[in-house]
C-alpha cells in the first residue's frame, strides 16, 4: 500500500504558517500600544505648554527709562509667576506672583539706579523680551 503524503504536508505547512502568524500578534499589539501611549502623552504635554503660554498675558508700561517708572502688568485671567528678570546685561532671580489685572513697579524687584535698555522677564517658564525704551 502506498499512501499519498502530499495532502498531509500541505495541511501541516498551513498550520505552521497560521501558528507563526498568531505568534506575531502579541508583540505587534504591545508595540502599537506603547507607540500610541507615547504619542498621546507627547501631544498632551504640548497642549499643556501651549495652554500656559496662551494664558500668560504680560506687558510692560513705560513712563520713563528707569525701574521706578516701569510697571509689569498682568492683563490676563490667570496669575503670572515671575522667576527671573533680565535687566540690561544682568539677571535678577525673583520669586513673585502677579494676580490677574495686577501690576507691580519694576523697582520693587530690581535696583532703581540704572537706565533700562533691555528688559526680559521669565514668567510661567517662558522668556518675554520687551523692546528697549519706548520713549
Amino acid at each position: 500500500m502506498i499512501f499519498n503524503t502530499k495532502g498531509l504536508s500541505s495541511i501541516f505547512s498551513t498550520l505552521i504558517v497560521i501558528a507563526i502568524t498568531l505568534s506575531l500578534i502579541p508583540p505587534l499589539m504591545i508595540y502599537y500600544d506603547q507607540f500610541h501611549n507615547s504619542s498621546v502623552n507627547l501631544s498632551q504635554k504640548n497642549y499643556t505648554q501651549d495652554e500656559a503660554i496662551i494664558h500668560t498675558k504680560l506687558n510692560t508700561i513705560y513712563l520713563g527709562n528707569d525701574p521706578y517708572h516701569i510697571f509689569i502688568y498682568n492683563y490676563g485671567n490667570y496669575p503670572i509667576n515671575i522667576t527671573k528678570i533680565y535687566l540690561n546685561s544682568k539677571s535678577f532671580p525673583v520669586s513673585l506672583s502677579i494676580p490677574p489685572d495686577g501690576m507691580i513697579r519694576l523697582s520693587s524687584v530690581v535696583p532703581e539706579n540704572q537706565t533700562v535698555t533691555t528688559l526680559g522677564i521669565c514668567a510661567n517658564g517662558y522668556l518675554f523680551v520687551f523692546p528697549s525704551n519706548r520713549s
